[in-house]
């Protein structure tokens, strides 16, 4: 019961849903502005629901750096707060300096 009331607190599963967003590149800083560029672009619509960008603890694979953000979607306005993600993306990524950086997206990760 305790874990259940720290979840609501915090705003975690089942009462948000959560996109995890992973940026990749085989520059560092390449990486690293974007996902800085598109993390503050979020802030704006979401606030502090928007966790990152973070290094995972495995930073590199196949030559290429990570970088992650997570963000926290209210179940009540899925819909707007998917569809203002939606737009920041696009937004950010038709921008030539963040367009060969390879975004993946998984909603409620485990």
């Amino acid at each position: 019961m305790r874990e259940i009331e720290h979840r609501r607190a915090h705003g975690y599963p089942p009462f948000t849903r959560l996109i995890e967003l992973t940026l990749k590149h085989r520059s560092e800083e390449r990486v690293a502005a974007t996902a800085g560029v598109l993390s503050v672009a979020l802030r704006e619509g979401l606030g502090d629901r928007v966790l990152g960008p973070d290094i995972p603890l495995v930073s590199r694979i196949r030559d290429r750096y990570l970088r992650k953000l997570l963000i926290k979607v209210r179940r009540s306005a899925h819909a707007e707060e998917k569809a203002f993600v939606s737009e920041v993306i696009d937004r950010v990524f038709s921008a030539p300096e963040h367009a060969a950086v390879q975004l993946v997206t998984d909603v409620d990760p485990m």
